[in-house]
Order: C-alpha cells, then sequence, then structure tokens
C-alpha cells in the first residue's frame, strides 16, 4: 500500500460525547486489559483518561516539556484509504504541537509488545503520519524510563498542582517571584515563610506551576522532592 495511493480521512470516535468520562472508559478496560489513569492536565486545563501506565507516565513528562505548546490526549482516529477502497483506521495515543509549530502524532507502547496488532498498528500509523506531513514517535519504556527520580518528582509535582485547580494561585506566585526577584532562588521550604501553614499547599502548587509552565527551574531531574528542593529563576526573571 504505497503513500501516493493512499488518503486520510478524518473522523469522529465512536462516543466522542462520552469522551472523558470515567465510566465509558471503565467500560472499555476489558478490551484493552491494562489499567485506567483519570487525571487532570494543568495544561489543557482539563481531564483526560489514560488507558495504560505507559500512557500515564508519558502524560506526566509531557506536562513538563517546555517545547511542548499544546497536547491533545485523546485525538480523533485515522483513516488511510487508499483508490483501491481499502481503508485502515488508527488511534494515536496523542497529537502534540510543539513551540516551534511543529506536530507529532505519538503512539505510546510497550517495548515487550511484539504481536502482529502491533506490526500492523505501526505499520499504518507510519503512513498515516507520511501522508499528513507530521512527525510519527513511538515511546517506549526506552524513552520514558530513563530518569526515574524525574519521572516520580513529576507525579508528585502533578497531584500538588491538580490539588489546587479551582484556586487562581496568581497571588501565591506573585510572592514567590517578588522573593525570586530579591534572591534569585528558594529551597520548597522557605514557602512556610510567606503565608501560614494552611497555605503551603498553595504556595507549592503555584511554584511547580511555573516550573511546569518554563517560568522557573529546579533541579527534580536529579534530586528527590523535599523541602530542601531548589527553586530559581529562568534567564533572570521570574
Amino acid at each position: 500500500m504505497g503513500d501516493q495511493k493512499n488518503r486520510i480521512v478524518k473522523g469522529g470516535r465512536l462516543g466522542t460525547q462520552f469522551r472523558g468520562k470515567l465510566t465509558l472508559a471503565y467500560g472499555q478496560r476489558g478490551k484493552y486489559g491494562s489499567n485506567l489513569w483519570y487525571v487532570y492536565s494543568p495544561r489543557t486545563k482539563r481531564d483526560w483518561v489514560l488507558h495504560s501506565n505507559l500512557e500515564y507516565d508519558h502524560f506526566v513528562l509531557t506536562e513538563a516539556d517546555p517545547t511542548v505548546r499544546s497536547v491533545n490526549y485523546a485525538p480523533d482516529p485515522i483513516t488511510i484509504k487508499s483508490d483501491e477502497g481499502d481503508t485502515r483506521t488508527t488511534i494515536f495515543d496523542a497529537e502534540v504541537i510543539r513551540q516551534d509549530g511543529s506536530t507529532e502524532w505519538r503512539e505510546v507502547k510497550s517495548l515487550y509488545d511484539t504481536t502482529s496488532r502491533n506490526l500492523r498498528q505501526r505499520e499504518t500509523q507510519t503512513i498515516a503520519a507520511s501522508i499528513a506531513g507530521v512527525t510519527y514517535c513511538r515511546y517506549t519504556e526506552e524513552q520514558l524510563h530513563t530518569n526515574s527520580v524525574l519521572l516520580e518528582n513529576l507525579r508528585r509535582v502533578l497531584a500538588w498542582v491538580s490539588a489546587a485547580r479551582d484556586r487562581s494561585l496568581a497571588s501565591y506566585y506573585l510572592e514567590v517571584a517578588a522573593t525570586l526577584d530579591a534572591r534569585r532562588s528558594i529551597v520548597l521550604g522557605e514557602l512556610y515563610a510567606l503565608g501560614n501553614e494552611r497555605d503551603y499547599p498553595l504556595y507549592l502548587a503555584a511554584v511547580m506551576q511555573g516550573v511546569l509552565d518554563g517560568r522557573l527551574i529546579s533541579d527534580i531531574a536529579t534530586h528527590t522532592l523535599s523541602k530542601a528542593t531548589l527553586v530559581s529563576c529562568l534567564q533572570g526573571t521570574a
């Protein structure tokens, strides 16, 4: 099936109106035979359902990737249709647009999945991405589990930020930014001095949102998250 004889037809996924609802995803769980994750994305400011542990790890790392401009964790199906009428339909795990404007269609799959279904899926997705002129990326344990310290830290960071999803963090961030303006860096334990103990989780969420956004930098890639975690301004500004 050559590229020149194929074209892409985009269509809505069956049950699109229910996407994002845990009940639908749970109903599909038996088919996929993997763990189900219901997550909140600070980047997209909405909930998503992920269908495997690897998809969750990919989600965690993507949320903290400053080179990502936008992401869709449930893109519509893509159908390749040949001139002879043969069709193949596939669903990518994510569509990512990077800061430079380039688009990636991503599949998250275990290295150990060597089934014929997986091989056929890879072939179909490679062709689809080629026709669309986008980059095709497959993420496995090899890419996702290179830094266990960062991955575990980011899981905690996302939990903190998600817990504050209904709160405005602007005032908390401005207080931290003022401190960073004067000192250039702080450790998380020093956030207690900015307010009462009850507000400490909100200061944490504000700071870590800044890290996720790329406005601040920290040492979470090399050190276990703690009150001694260092946070600094990026390029001299908060």
